[in-house]
């Protein structure tokens, strides 16, 4: 990697920063990786990586062999670079608070070694105003001029790649034409369909996006609610809502679990601030994590309904991770149904085939599981996320039992089974629809 002339160095490496690395290198972008972590460094090294994502470690693997790509936690490998792109991953707390110092506080311990004059892209999720204050931070503080260009991120767990690199669109913001031409030769290589605005607008724009799909899962799980009560079928409403022109087909309008994993609620925190602040009356913004924090409890709701009179049940949660063929177990919906159930539950089982391990001890009647045998007393299963032969273990369950089990479907994904499932003597409940 001896020239830079064109290079760009991506900084921060979890979901964002490895995709973003080495869907560059797959595109022949020098690129560098780097992080302040040494030992996610090594493990890199090792292809031991932070995240399964479906494609990115044969991705990595390419980068690496080509050498387009290096990962590193040198600081000297920073300096020299035509680009430098932010990927931190913005934690977010239990209460959906964006921790945005994190994200600034690595950024500004590159101050020695972004020369004068960078171009620095910004896709970490930040609250609007934020590029405004780095480029202000190193002015006052470094004097040192950053060309910042805000770039949302807009990947989605399981199809990253794919999404990266054939996106429908990429937003850039930018507050002057310095660098533009600069930074447009460096997205030309991944879409020519680029809207562009202002930094502000740009970042303003994501908070948006999320706040408006939020608020489409919270109003379909709403209308999937009323559903339940009234005899209709939560799938035939969205296929009626998703035909109409003004709304359409891709809609987030279907039944099923709450939004979680903080990437949403995040933005609809954000802007609940900012109207707080401004003192903005948006009753519908502010009403969308409350609604969506009682979604949650379907399963909880619908169980202490059907088993009145009964504690001490064993249960069993299939799919434990963010989204569907991931690891992550980002603000996992399933671990929170779990703890929702300890006090009704004599044993709650935890089953996912991507997950092998919970970081956080659990409470003493909830137990992981690596394989499904041995459940012969099950009196519950409770569907979060779906995987291919889930429909047969769930079968070789019903067989085993000693008695009738009652399936909770919280993303309907089993609903096509209904009649299977019946025919068993089990009991089903899923999001918008009355048995």
């Amino acid at each position: 990697m001896q020239n830079r002339k064109n290079s760009v160095c991506v900084i921060g490496l979890w979901h964002l920063g490895s995709v973003t690395a080495s869907c560059l290198a797959s595109l022949e972008v020098e690129t560098t990786a780097f992080d302040f972590n040494q030992n996610l460094i090594n493990n890199f090294h090792d292809l031991i990586l932070p995240i399964d994502e479906p494609g990115l470690l044969t991705f990595i693997k390419k980068g690496v062999e080509s050498k387009n790509l290096k990962f590193t936690s040198d600081l000297e490998d920073i300096k020299n670079h035509k680009y430098y792109w932010i990927t931190y991953d913005t934690p977010v707390d239990y209460n959906d608070q964006a921790d945005v110092n994190y994200v600034l506080d690595n950024i500004c311990n590159l101050n020695n070694y972004l020369p004068n004059d960078a171009i620095v892209l910004i896709s970490s999720q930040v609250p609007i105003g934020t590029c405004e204050k780095i480029i202000k931070i190193f002015q006052d503080k470094y004097s040192k001029k950053l060309n910042i260009f805000c770039i949302p991120e807009n990947l989605r767990l399981g199809k990253s790649i794919e999404i990266f690199l054939n996106p429908d669109r990429v937003v850039i913001g930018h507050d002057d034409d310095l660098k533009k031409s600069e930074v447009k030769y460096l997205m030309d290589k991944i879409t020519n369909n680029q809207i562009w605005i202002s930094n502000k607008s740009a970042e303003m724009a994501k908070h948006s996006i999320n706040s408006f799909l939020a608020t489409s899962v919270v109003f379909a799980n709403e209308m999937a609610s009323i559903c339940e009560q009234v005899g209709a079928n939560a799938d035939e409403v969205s296929l009626a809502l998703k035909s109409e022109q003004r709304i359409g087909k891709y809609a987030y309008l279907s039944a099923g679990g709450p939004f979680a994993g903080g990437t949403l609620a995040r933005d609809v925190v954000f802007l609940n601030k900012i109207s707080e602040e401004k003192e903005i009356s948006t009753p519908l913004i502010s009403s969308i994590i409350k609604s969506n924090k009682n979604h949650k409890e379907w399963a909880l709701r619908l169980i202490k309904k059907d088993f009145k009179n009964q504690k001490k049940l064993n249960i069993i949660i299939l799919g434990l991770s963010y989204k569907s063929g991931t690891n992550t177990l980002r603000r996992s919906h399933s671990l929170e149904i779990a703890s929702f159930l300890t006090d009704l539950s004599e044993k709650i089982y935890l089953y996912d085939p991507k997950i092998h391990k919970v970081e956080n001890k659990l409470p003493k009647n909830i137990f992981l599981k690596n394989q499904l045998f041995s459940l012969d007393d099950i009196d519950i299963i409770i569907s979060t996320r779906f995987w291919g032969n889930q429909v047969e273990e769930i079968m070789n369950i019903i067989k085993t039992n000693k008695k009738s089990i009652f399936i909770y479907d919280i993303n309907r994904n089993l609903f096509k089974n209904i009649k299977e499932f019946q025919k068993l003597n089990c009991a089903y409940r899923t999001i918008g629809f009355s048995p």
